[in-house]
Formats: C-alpha cells, structure tokens, sequence
C-alpha cells in the first residue's frame, strides 16, 4: 500500500483442483470473496480468473464471465496458450478458441487475453485484446 502499486487478484478456476481450491466451485468460491475483500481498494481489484479455453468446461468459462461481468471485474484467461490449444479447440468444438469463446456467450473484447501471441492473426479485426498487442 505505501508504494501505490495497482494490481489485480485473481483466483484461477479449472475443472480440476489448482493449488489454491479443490474443485470448481470452491475456486469460485475463493475468487468472490477476492473481490469482496478488495471492492473498495483504490488500485487493487479481485476477480475470477479460469485458466484457459482447454482448462475449463463451456458452462464454467460462461459462469465466472459472468460473476467477473456482474462484479465489474476483469476478465482474464489463456486464450491458447500453445499452439496444440488451436488444434484441440477446433477438434472439440469446430471454431477457434476466440469463436468458442464469442460462441459460449463471453464477449472477446473485454477479454484480457493472455499467452495468446501465437495467435495474434485471429485476433485481426476484432475487438480482443492480446498482451503485448495493444493493437489486436
């Protein structure tokens, strides 16, 4: 708090445990109250953060974007974050995980996508926003 540092919690959520929560819901559980305790922080924020496009079921990423929507929080997640993620989203479910995620309800461009550089081309003439992209 002295240095004036702004920062974002987050508490990450898969379908599998992580090291901080033993399943999804406690996940979620332990990121709602991250942006309880720090709601009125000045530069520090809470939120949901799932992991990833692969890491995480169509009904878990549309929940916690819209706890993450509804708190005012952001929105952060691996879009692909190697190059296999491309492959196996299409194999799933026949789209690019930037469709998957426009397909499932979330909206890409409030989206802080990150590990996604190897992706930047579909991010061409979209709203997203790729880190390290500021113009994607």
């Amino acid at each position: 708090d002295e240095m004036g540092i702004r920062g974002i919690a987050g508490e990450t959520v898969m379908e599998t445990d992580s090291c901080d929560s033993e399943n999804t819901d406690q996940a979620i559980e332990r990121g709602l109250a991250l942006i309880a305790a720090y709601k009125d922080h000045p530069r520090v924020s809470g939120t949901l953060t799932p992991h990833g496009t692969t890491t995480c079921s169509p009904e878990t990423l549309k929940r916690v974007y819209e706890e993450d929507v509804k708190a005012g929080s952001v929105f952060t997640l691996h879009t692909a974050e190697m190059d296999y993620e491309m492959t196996q989203i299409r194999e799933q479910y026949g789209m690019t995980p930037v469709e998957f995620l426009e397909h499932i309800g979330g909206d890409p461009g409030e989206a802080r996508s990150i590990r996604c550089a190897l992706h930047r081309l579909e991010y061409e003439g979209r709203k997203g926003r790729c880190a390290g992209f500021p113009d994607a």
